[in-house]
């Protein structure tokens, strides 16, 4: 608890400085994923707004309670490099399909057919 604060910075600020991300119903777990973190989903609301699909959920280590929070938060914890590596490869493929880096090639390729 004493490691938890609310921050000023940017999220890519943050990232730097983080080991993982904790995320619900916004897309800043995604966004953490994809600048090189391994991200947590907990359900913290009664309407699911997650950018993340049902079966997307079970690579970012779905908590539905403070008991499975915890466990989690242990599990991410203890990963060595290479564990973590693994993990983040698997989260970063779906994290890219919902939120990537704008690729203006494509834009412009889109307006030019309409």
């Amino acid at each position: 608890k004493k490691n938890f604060f609310y921050s000023k910075n940017i999220l890519l600020k943050d990232c730097q400085l983080s080991k993982f991300a904790i995320f619900s119903n916004t897309s800043a777990g995604i966004e953490a994923v994809n600048n090189g973190l391994i991200a947590i989903w907990a359900d913290l609301t009664s309407i699911n707004l997650s950018p993340l699909t049902e079966s997307q959920k079970k690579f970012f280590y779905p908590s539905n309670n403070f008991k499975s929070f915890r466990k989690n938060i242990n599990k991410v914890y203890k990963l060595n490099k290479k564990e973590f590596t693994k993990k983040q490869k698997l989260q970063i493929m779906i994290s890219q399909n919902i939120y990537s880096k704008i690729n203006i090639k494509n834009i412009k390729n889109i307006l030019k057919k309409n």
